[in-house]
């Protein structure tokens, strides 16, 4: 249940050991861009009564996520709070522009998924090259 009509979610992980997507409100959603992933065996997304098995039948049953995908994330240590992409994660490079959001990034390359963007996560490279998080390193 919730109070919102509408929730569009881009470049986002959604990653976990049960559903990636569990929708049972008729809150529209536009999803795109994403990578819902499961780690363990079931079914990737529950939609208002319907359970998709796999990511394809979950595109192809609903019209959602056209441009995302379904893989292991390969973050550099979760379990730490590091949830940088590691180099060779399908999520480096996957995502879209969103203006006024990731539009103004330093390098030309596509905006990563999740939390972290691997090259830069601010334009004045207040991160780079930290794992710290933003809020724990203002004194």
């Amino acid at each position: 249940p919730g109070e919102s009509t509408y929730v569009v979610a881009r470049n986002n992980l959604f990653a976990g050991t049960d559903e990636a997507l569990y929708k049972v409100n008729p809150v529209a959603l536009d999803w795109d861009w994403n990578d819902l992933h499961r780690s363990t065996a079931g079914r990737v997304v529950y939609w208002q009564g319907t359970s998709y098995a796999t990511f394809a039948a979950f595109q192809s049953g609903t019209g959602q996520e056209p441009n995302g995908l379904s893989a292991p994330p390969l973050l550099v240590d979760p379990g730490a709070g590091d949830f940088t992409p590691q180099p060779t994660s399908p999520l480096v490079d996957r995502g879209v522009e969103i203006p006024g959001i990731n539009d103004r990034r330093p390098t030309a390359d596509p905006p990563d998924l999740g939390a972290v963007e691997r090259s830069q996560l601010f334009a004045d490279a207040f991160e780079e090259g930290s794992t710290l998080r933003w809020a724990d390193a203002v004194p």
